[in-house]
């Protein structure tokens, strides 16, 4: 591979012009939700989670897979954006718990990480089991009818299968003392945990998984011109390349391997840069140079997608953006 130089890429000495502009145009891009084919079956299987656990039924639990960048997060962001908490006169009813998996999760540890999410000022406080008895009376008085747990993949970064079967047990303690909905989000690695423990699998039988958006499949690659093409209608007050073209889209694919998260900072970016110029314009130029400024900064010329030199081969090999971890090998 040809030796790249690791300078940082500058973006010019003056300040951005229409500067406001620009920061309406990122704020539109961070706040756009595509709700493309899978995210609606997933919004769906996320309600049919937060209505079960009532009334005697049992609660239906779920685990979302999916690489990191896919839009896990923001799938969560949003469902729990519709089931808002609510301020009574005399508590606030919180339908939805939203939790990240804290690292090294113990049981004491997943309840605090519980605790906090609940915004409770006494989340480490107490002995023993006392911040579980805390946690079941918030749940109880604020009306809690599924908790969300984000980057729950914590539970298999750490050790092997007893270690993964430890923190299995931690979860699944935690989860049965509380009997509500609980959903876990993480990478593929994450089915290590159901393999080594056999009752954690039985309770989370219910898996999902959001797959990066392909250019084979030509149903998926529709709906990624289709994603291409809103998001670049955001874009807006700057002169902008046909994002969709049969040229560009493989390369807007290669350089964000389908994946929802670099496709937007890839956007934002080239929104940085093209607000440099007299005239805001998003060329294959500013699209190379954004390449580098938000993905891979030591790119070599032949391996940025927006270069000429390009061989449409994927960014997956060793030291690249796209490099499969080392532990999910």
């Amino acid at each position: 591979m040809v030796a790249a130089n690791c300078a940082p890429v500058s973006k010019g000495q003056g300040a951005l012009k229409n500067t406001e502009t620009a920061l309406g145009v990122k704020a539109a891009l961070d706040a756009t939700f595509l709700k493309v084919s899978h995210v609606k079956r997933l919004l769906s299987d996320l309600e049919a989670s937060f209505l079960s656990g009532r009334d005697g039924t049992k609660a239906r639990h779920l685990v979302i897979f999916g690489d990191s960048g896919v839009g896990k997060t923001r799938l969560l962001e949003v469902f729990a954006a519709l089931h808002p908490r609510e301020e009574l006169e005399d508590r606030t009813v919180i339908p939805v718990v939203f939790a990240k998996m804290p690292s090294n999760p113990t049981p004491r540890r997943i309840v605090v990480a519980f605790l906090k999410a609940l915004g409770s000022v006494f989340a480490t406080k107490g002995k023993e089991d006392e911040p579980m008895e805390q946690l079941k009376t918030l749940c109880a008085e604020c009306g809690v009818r599924i908790i969300l747990i984000d980057e729950a993949s914590h539970l298999v970064d750490r050790g092997r299968e007893k270690t993964h079967y430890r923190f299995g047990d931690a979860l699944k303690e935690v989860v049965d003392e509380l009997g509500i909905p609980t959903v876990l989000t993480g990478v593929p690695r994450l089915a290590r945990l159901f393999e080594v423990n056999e009752q954690l699998r039985g309770r989370f039988s219910r898996r999902r998984t959001i797959k990066r958006f392909s250019i084979v499949d030509k149903h998926v690659l529709s709906e990624f011109r289709s994603v291409v093409h809103s998001l670049s209608q955001k874009l807006e007050n700057v002169d902008l390349l046909d994002l969709t073209s049969s040229e560009l889209l493989p390369r807007i694919h290669a350089a964000t391997h389908g994946l929802m998260r670099p496709l937007n900072e890839l956007l934002k970016e080239a929104v940085d840069l093209a607000y440099l110029k007299p005239k805001p314009a998003i060329t294959l130029e500013v699209l190379q140079m954004a390449f580098k400024n938000s993905i891979w900064e030591c790119c070599p010329e032949e391996r940025n997608p927006f270069s000429k030199a390009f061989k449409f081969l994927p960014l997956d090999g060793a030291g690249e953006p796209y490099e499969k971890p080392s532990r999910d090998q």
